[in-house]
């Protein structure tokens, strides 16, 4: 299996890591407050629930385009360890998702990684392809997202915040400063993920139900990664793997038919 970039089960500085929602009104439910509601505001509540409370304050629009999968056009591949290559996004694609997701409010922050120090400057560990002595940059990157009510465009009902890090490594007569922004590109990039974007890159066996691309695949492996399985496509549309290899485009579509996608 392939490695993703960035995002790995132990980090060094993982306390720092998370996310948080801020919400303009403490919400308080109904039995706490002794209220009653009538069945249409129950089915409006369920709806709005429908993935958890990151989802409560975003509508349906906004969070399949956080979570639909990565188009193939857009992951690129690295060298990774032990033979194996590292697929990755580029900082240009996350910026167009989250500007298609949530417009001009969502900003970047770089938190203090110490008291009055914006990153740290560190002995880097050995790389794929050198073990030569070097240094990296470590940066705490804050994305911030504003929620405005859907009635009221001028009010914003909540505040989400997702925290991650990311290094970049200090070349030899490079400006700390280009460096920084390095870092926190993938910073930035690695605390998208924690809203969903790219990250069936990071998460490949995380069981998570992603929403397919609308771009039909290109190939048997993009029908593949879409489907789950290339039975599957064959058994539901009737065609053989010759005839699924010859119009790939053609089984997507019939397999979307068949199975109500």
């Amino acid at each position: 299996m392939q490695e993703a970039e960035g995002l790995t089960k132990d980090s060094r500085m993982g306390s720092r890591m998370g996310s948080r929602v801020d919400g303009e009104e403490q919400a308080v439910s109904d039995t706490d407050a002794g209220l009653t509601i009538s069945e249409e505001e129950a089915e409006a509540l369920e709806k709005a629930s429908f993935k958890g409370m990151v989802a409560t304050v975003m509508n349906e629009a906004q969070y399949r385009i956080l979570r639909g999968r990565t188009p193939r056009e857009f992951v690129k591949q690295k060298p990774g360890r032990g033979g194996r290559f590292q697929e990755y996004v580029e900082h240009g694609y996350v910026t167009s998702v989250l500007n298609d997701a949530f417009g001009w409010e969502w900003d970047l922050n770089i938190l203090d990684i110490e008291p009055g120090k914006k990153y740290l400057r560190v002995p880097a560990e050995p790389g794929v392809d050198t073990n030569r002595p070097r240094d990296e940059i470590v940066v705490c990157v804050e994305l911030v997202v504003k929620i405005h009510d859907p009635e009221d465009k001028r009010t914003v009902i909540a505040t989400i915040r997702k925290t991650d890090f990311g290094r970049a490594e200090v070349l030899k007569g490079q400006l700390i400063g280009d460096a920084m922004r390095s870092a926190v590109s993938t910073g930035m990039k690695r605390a998208a993920a924690r809203l969903g974007v790219a990250l069936d890159l990071y998460w490949k066996d995380s069981g998570e139900e992603y929403i397919p691309a609308e771009r039909a695949p290109k190939d048997l492996v993009e029908l593949k990664k879409v489907a789950g399985n290339l039975n599957n496509v064959m058994s539901l549309t009737g065609m053989s793997m010759k005839e699924v290899a010859g119009d790939v485009e053609g089984a997507w579509r019939k397999w979307k038919r068949a199975t109500g996608r």
